[in-house]
């Protein structure tokens, strides 16, 4: 389950910028960041920006042009961007072992 919820929201990152590959995402370490976490920093050495500023850029198009159900919300932090699940999906994965494992 959470490989595909990853998925989709890699898909999504493509509609950002279709030419770069180095969107991934990875559980943060601290659960207030956040219920998954893009690292932004190889999407920014492909594009030669700061990734602080990338991560800004990629939340705030979020917001303005992805409307998703199961992300509550999406926050640039540092060079990271943040999404936060709805209660239900997280409800979901949080008893799923792929979760715990991923």
């Amino acid at each position: 389950m959470l490989a595909v919820v990853k998925q989709e929201i890699e898909k999504q990152l493509q509609k950002f910028d279709s030419q770069d590959k180095g969107w991934s995402l990875v559980i943060p370490p601290d659960s207030s960041w956040g219920d998954l976490s893009c690292p932004c920093f190889d999407p920014a050495k492909i594009r030669q920006v700061n990734p602080v500023a990338l991560a800004k850029e990629v939340a705030d198009f979020w917001q303005k042009n992805i409307k998703e159900s199961w992300v509550e919300k999406v926050v640039a932090v540092g060079p990271y961007v943040n999404f936060f699940l709805s209660a239900p999906l997280f409800s979901i994965l949080s008893t799923n072992s792929l979760y715990s494992s991923t």
